[in-house]
């Protein structure tokens, strides 16, 4: 891979490895559901406390404190959604059955939480420093 010179290089570096992206609401209203689309290569999502590996990867979201006084912990993406929690790490946000495909839609609720209209939320994928897999699209859908 090639950068401008005096970029730092993290070749070397161990342990896990974060990703965040951050996604904005820009409906023109509030919003609670969304979908994620997502497109994989070698990479399974795992539960937010499950082993991080070569292939397994942790995905979670979060919605930040809005306007509204509206916020969530950090919602993993492969456990159900349980009314009214979602004050924990770790707590799940899926609506429905996990889609495990390369090119997969998977639904997700904040519940009574909303991200109002250019308001955002945040995407925070965990991986090991092993990880060989990858991510070649992420996106969501406001539902």
């Amino acid at each position: 891979m090639n950068g401008p010179a005096g970029n730092v290089n993290y070749s070397s570096a161990t342990g896990t490895r974060t990703y965040y992206r951050r996604f904005t609401n820009n409906t023109g209203g509030s919003k609670t559901d969304f979908a994620l689309n997502m497109n994989t290569t070698g990479t399974t999502i795992v539960n937010s406390d499950g082993t991080l590996n070569t292939a397994n990867v942790a995905i979670a979201v979060k919605l930040p404190q809005t306007g509204d006084s509206f916020s969530t912990a950090w919602l993993d993406i492969k456990k159900s959604f349980a009314t009214g929690q979602v004050g924990s790490d770790g707590d799940g946000c899926l609506v429905g059955a996990f889609d495990t495909s390369a090119n997969s839609t998977n639904n997700c609720t904040f519940g009574t939480q909303s991200a109002g209209n250019n308001e955002y939320i945040i995407l925070r994928v965990s991986t090991d420093e092993s990880w060989t897999g990858s991510i070649n699209q992420i996106s969501i859908s406001w539902l």
